[in-house]
Parts: structure tokens; C-alpha cells; sequence
């Protein structure tokens, strides 16, 4: 697994559609939300419809590391990063933008 570089302020920058999806696709299954439960880019994952609670992140956090192949450094975890699917998409991005499309289009397939 790639190691991270130094935390960034601010939020995160737009996720491409690719790792976007992705994103999803792991929500989708680890939240046992089915594969046609629609996720918008801005859903929230604290609060209203989704409402993940501190296992349901770890579990998140977890599937995303395994599966895309990076650890994401524990001073990073917080709400800036896991305010919606979006944010969470837009920080991983710089780091797993390429497999992240790559894994997308098998899982199209």
C-alpha cells in the first residue's frame, strides 16, 4: 500500500466520475444498500438517509484501503473528508484515481 503524503487543509478537490463510482460501488455493498440504491455525489454520510455510525465508517475506511490500495493516514480520517460520498471521492482521488477507473470498468463489465 502507498503511503500518504503530508494532510492537506481545505476540502478536498472533485473526484473524477470513475473513482466516484467506485466510491459507491463500496457503500453499496458494504452498507448492504443494493446495487440500484441511488447515491448522490453530495449525499451525506453522517446524519439524514445514510446516517453511518462509527463501525459502518471503519468498515468503510477498511474496504477502501483493501481495494484501492491506499491507507488513508489515521490524522486524515475526520469529517472533512467523510462529509458526503463526494468529499470522501475528491480526497482519495489524487491517490487512486487510475485504479479506481480501472476497477470501475471491470465491475461494468
Amino acid at each position: 500500500m502507498s503511503e500518504a503524503p503530508p494532510a492537506s487543509s481545505g476540502s478536498p478537490a472533485p473526484a473524477s466520475a470513475a473513482t466516484l463510482e467506485r466510491i459507491k460501488q463500496i457503500l453499496r455493498r458494504d452498507l448492504k444498500l443494493g446495487e440500484s440504491y441511488p447515491l448522490a455525489d453530495d449525499e451525506p454520510l453522517g446524519g439524514e438517509d445514510l446516517d453511518l455510525d462509527s463501525l459502518d465508517f471503519l468498515m468503510v475506511v477498511t474496504s477502501v484501503e483493501k481495494e484501492l490500495g491506499y491507507k488513508i493516514p489515521n490524522e486524515d480520517i475526520g469529517p472533512d473528508i467523510f462529509t458526503s460520498v463526494g468529499t470522501l471521492a475528491g480526497y482519495l482521488e489524487p491517490h487512486v484515481g487510475e485504479r479506481a477507473a480501472a476497477d470501475a470498468g471491470r465491475a461494468d463489465a
